[in-house]
């Protein structure tokens, strides 16, 4: 699904990768260096509040992004498969839903984080779950799909020492 939604992107000009700029659907995109993700929400998350601000950030970018996918694909779970393909490509990890309800507004997802991989060898084993920026950009995007301020729970890490990531996002 992901090679043929790249093949319209591209031939639509929707994807422009040129003059040291990625454009995807009017916005524009970076790739970062994994193990420096990781150092900065490693970094953030020592700070008062830090967890929150890169929660908050995800946010807001899952939002603009998913309002970006629903210009040109339906307001589904097409759309987030479409999104977590389009991460997995570009290095975040594999995500897999496990459960998905937009009636109760209810989503399960399991991560493979490549951010929490790279936390966890650069830093060690983690107290507390780490994946705050990567929960927000899921929670966010959902929101926008679904028209409701969802709320997000981490349960599992990769970080700390949990086999993958796992979100669990309800509606109020």
């Amino acid at each position: 699904m992901l090679a043929n939604f790249l093949k319209k992107a591209l031939f639509s000009r929707m994807f422009v990768a040129e003059k040291g700029k990625i454009e995807l659907l009017r916005s524009d995109y970076m790739l970062i260096h994994v193990p420096a993700m990781a150092e900065i929400c490693h970094e953030f998350s020592k700070i008062k509040g830090g967890k929150k601000k890169l929660y908050d950030v995800g946010f807001e970018s899952g939002g603009e992004v998913m309002k970006d996918f629903k210009k040109v694909l339906p307001a589904s779970r097409m759309v987030v498969s479409t999104m977590m393909e389009l991460q997995e490509m570009m290095g975040w990890g594999k995500v897999s839903i496990k459960e998905f309800d937009m009636k109760k507004k209810h989503f399960e997802m399991q991560w493979e984080s490549t951010i929490a991989q790279a936390m966890l060898d650069k830093f060690g084993k983690q107290k507390e779950v780490t994946c705050s920026w990567s929960m927000g950009v899921m929670t966010g995007a959902l929101s926008e799909l679904t028209d409701t301020k969802l709320h997000a729970e981490e349960k599992k890490c990769i970080a700390k020492g949990d086999d993958y990531c796992e979100f669990i996002l309800r509606g109020s």
